[in-house]
């Protein structure tokens, strides 16, 4: 039985919640209780290819010459590229809209942020796999581009909190829980 993907729109107010699939590995639906608002796949372990599905459409996205790349799932056109900076990035869209995004792997923390706060979420490591939060701020939902800026973010974040976490850990299992911040944190910095 497929499931119908539900709009962002019904998302506002509610956390919506990361979670491993059970019938494919690297599977990861985006829910908030019943709802379901988005599908991931990583296909391949070893490979930067994942497909990301939500109410608004379907993408490809790929990570290539250090740029991460939206394409339209049928016609593979890019619907946008990211581009890594300081502590974060930017998401270019073809229209010339833009938006940054800021992220702390140690925390498993990251933001999207235009003109104000756009979404936040979490990320961290589960014995069913990769699990984490997204919150959307307040008038988030009638941003065009939020369903693809949820899906880049959670691309990012998979492949930067993974990285780092295998970096600092010894060769083996991987555990991993966020920290709680030790003071409060400004809206920016994530």
């Amino acid at each position: 039985m497929e499931v119908q993907l539900q709009p962002f729109t019904t998302a506002t107010g509610r956390t919506m919640n990361w979670v491993a699939g059970v019938a494919t590995p690297r599977q990861y639906h985006l829910r908030a209780g019943h709802d379901r608002f988005a599908t991931m796949i990583w296909p391949s372990a070893q490979d930067s290819l994942a497909y990301a599905e939500t109410a608004a459409g379907g993408w490809l996205l790929t990570c290539k010459h250090g740029q991460v790349r939206a394409l339209a799932s049928a016609r593979r056109a890019t619907l946008g590229r990211f581009e890594f900076g300081w502590d974060g990035g930017i998401f270019y869209l073809p229209n010339g809209e833009t938006f940054h995004w800021g992220y702390n792997a140690a925390l498993g923390r990251s933001e999207w942020v235009e003109n104000g706060p756009i979404m936040r979420a979490t990320f961290d490591m589960r014995p069913d796999g990769p699990g984490g939060q997204v919150t959307l701020a307040a008038g988030a939902a009638s941003i065009s581009a939020l369903p693809l800026l949820i899906a880049v973010d959670r691309y990012l974040m998979h492949s930067l909190v993974n990285k780092y976490l295998t970096e600092r850990q010894p060769a083996g299992v991987i555990t991993y829980a966020p920290r709680q911040p030790a003071r409060a944190q400004s809206s920016v910095a994530v």
